[in-house]
């Protein structure tokens, strides 16, 4: 296991280089940010960190996963892999999510122990079903399209969309949408804990309902990718 683990990600390393680069800069801007306003750092705060920040993080490292492959038209490679498929998908993802979590382990333990105490399992917990989600939308989009940007956009527009929704609900007249449409319902608990409203906020206390209709939904888009990768080999 550990072994594929490596090949793997020595596979995907030249695809996550240039966007490692990017996630660095981001991540330092961040920290910036919240450091030089650590007077109004929040939990919520935090929570919105997790479940919006690190699936944009693994929705760009996963995008290119296959690019070794795919790129060259080397679909080959593919096919004449010993183990499924979908194997070598999962480990590719498995990696890319990996680095992801990592990266807002470092960033949220920085804030965890430079500015305020957080309940860093939680988040880090609460974070990988919207990982997972947004991850495998811009791998499906890239395959699709066959071509890498088009994934990050996909993915960019989900996670805009999602912004917004959350904007409207907690900032522009408390309009309640249905916790299934979101990836932030953890951080929505976060904010009614806050305000001293848990009993008063609707579905606010099934946030972990939201998680489990992303990993459906993620188990959906991983089979959809999965033939469209068999598709693509047996064309060739």
């Amino acid at each position: 296991m550990l072994i594929l683990m490596r090949h793997n990600l020595r596979i995907v390393a030249p695809t996550l280089l240039w966007t490692g680069i990017l996630v660095f800069i981001l991540v330092a801007l961040v920290l910036l940010a919240q450091f030089s306003a650590s007077s109004h750092f929040k939990v919520e705060t935090a929570g919105t960190l997790a479940e919006q920040f690190i699936p944009l993080i693994a929705a760009f490292f996963s995008a290119g996963v296959l690019d070794a492959e795919m790129k060259r038209g080397a679909h080959e490679l593919l096919r004449s892999k010993y183990r499924p498929l979908w194997h070598t998908l999962l480990y590719r993802l498995v990696v890319s999510l990996l680095l992801a979590l990592l990266v807002g382990t470092i960033m949220l333990g920085a804030l965890h122990w430079g500015v305020k105490r957080l309940p860093l399992g939680m988040l880090l917990l609460a974070s990988i079903p919207s990982a997972l989600c947004l991850a495998l939308i811009s791998l499906w989009t890239r395959l699709r399209l066959g071509n890498a940007f088009m994934g990050y956009m996909a993915a960019l527009a989900v996670w805009l969309a999602n912004l917004v929704m959350t904007t409207i609900e907690t900032g522009l007249g408390g309009i309640v949408i249905n916790p299934l449409l979101t990836m932030t319902s953890y951080t929505h608990r976060l904010h009614a804990e806050a305000a001293g409203a848990l009993e008063t906020t609707p579905f606010v206390d099934w946030w972990w309902v939201s998680k489990i209709a992303l990993m459906v939904v993620s188990a959906i888009i991983f089979y959809s990718v999965t033939r469209r990768v068999e598709n693509l080999v047996e064309a060739d």
